[in-house]
């Protein structure tokens, strides 16, 4: 018999304990924790529950496991620097941070776009640039060895192995400060959704509610395109691993909708690198 689907998880599910406001001690809290926060719940949408593909090593950020080394990082190597930087001071002492619902107004902030004026992004984006081998490179260069501090990614290489999923390196610095900008509501609808598309085509209850051929599959497309910086191809990963019928040819034929080569590597780089890493 095939594999079951996998079941219909909805949005407070898989947002469950991650309601509320964070309470008020100091601005540099306030912002650690509002990050924090954001981190664990997009992880905690991708986590991958039960894998119809158990012989395949998981990406990093579908790994269940990968919080408990990568929240701690942040804490230790990313945020301290955040909380030195002049920009974020002043956006500190720029209001009372301890009146109710500003907790809510620096969510806001964190997820205002892509301007210069958004200073948390700034920082975060320039905190792991700072660990790429380009940058360490040139302050050695530089001779400038008291700028250089200990990279994250001997830790993620470790507890990977010990894990058994794909660990992040510099090459995937930019999947690592996107996840910074996804919006752990909308990811979590959209699973919702695919989770049902997916029952609706290949598991109905009865032919009534039988979908049209290829529904599952336009429906990643759309929310690969409807998701900035890629947050949609993890979650198709999350159906690669998760749903029995999203195997190695279906999701060849999704890649082959983005256009030719090039433009596929372009647009959903995370789909190409895995498909490129499966055994032939």
């Amino acid at each position: 018999a095939p594999p079951p689907p996998p079941p219909v998880v909805k949005v407070q599910d898989l947002l469950a304990d991650d309601d509320g406001s964070i309470p008020f001690t100091n601005f540099n809290d306030l912002l650690d924790n509002t990050v924090l926060k954001v981190l664990r719940s997009n992880l905690k949408v991708l986590a991958i529950r039960s894998s119809v593909r158990p012989h395949m090593p998981l990406p990093f950020f579908n790994a269940p496991s990968f919080a408990e080394v990568f929240l701690p990082v942040v804490k230790e190597l990313i945020l301290p620097s955040l909380h030195g930087s002049r920009l974020l001071k002043e956006l500190a002492s720029s209001r009372d941070w301890s009146k109710p619902g500003e907790d809510g107004r620096l969510l806001g902030i964190l997820q205002g776009g892509e301007s210069r004026q958004n200073v948390i992004l700034h920082q975060w984006d320039a905190r792991w640039g700072h660990f790429s081998d380009e940058s360490q490179s040139a302050l050695r260069a530089k001779k400038k060895d008291d700028h250089i501090d200990k990279t994250p990614w001997p830790r993620f290489v470790t507890h990977g192995a010990k894990n058994d999923y794909i660990s992040a390196d510099q090459r995937h610095i930019w999947v690592l400060q996107s996840m910074l900008r996804w919006e752990a509501e909308t990811m979590a609808e959209a699973w919702e959704q695919l989770s049902q598309m997916y029952i609706q085509e290949f598991n109905p209850p009865s032919k009534h509610d039988q979908a049209r051929d290829g529904s599952f599959r336009d429906g990643i497309c759309k929310w690969i395109e409807r998701i900035s910086r890629h947050g949609g191809e993890a979650l198709a990963m999350k159906a690669f691993y998760e749903c029995p019928k999203c195997d190695k040819m279906f999701m060849h034929k999704l890649t082959q909708t983005f256009g030719m080569e090039a433009q596929r590597k372009a647009a959903i780089p995370l789909l190409i690198e895995m498909l490129e890493s499966l055994p032939k």
